[in-house]
């Protein structure tokens, strides 16, 4: 059987303010420990695996003032099962500091891409 090869392969983030953010959010741990978080508990799903699916899903997510992830949502799917798992890993991260502007924390919007590919 193939085993899942997962790549964090493009992570964005934007300002939701009209100033520039003089801070951006950070995972808790740094870019390393979020992608352990995504390897850990990423599931590829048995009918994509099944039907050879691979490719890459765009989740956009919101990081609030207090540092909670809302308005989870898929930007570019690859089908239901693989954009399902993608958002449900993204629901499970724990807290983020939140960006600041001016020492004030402020939204962020994140972009996350994950890749499944079967390899």
């Amino acid at each position: 059987m193939k085993t899942l090869i997962f790549s964090l392969i493009f992570f964005t983030q934007f300002q939701l303010t009209d100033q520039p953010i003089s801070s951006p959010a950070i995972y808790p741990g740094g870019t390393t420990a979020l992608i352990e978080h995504v390897q850990s508990n990423l599931e590829y799903p048995l009918s994509a695996r099944e039907e050879a699916i691979e490719g890459i899903v765009k989740v956009a997510f919101i990081i609030k003032t207090d540092g909670t992830i809302g308005s989870v949502g898929i930007i570019n799917g690859l089908n239901e099962a693989c954009d399902a798992a993608a958002k449900a890993v993204v629901e499970s991260m724990p807290k983020w500091s939140p960006a600041f502007q001016n020492n004030i924390p402020v939204r962020s919007r994140l972009v996350l891409s994950i890749k499944f590919d079967l390899g």
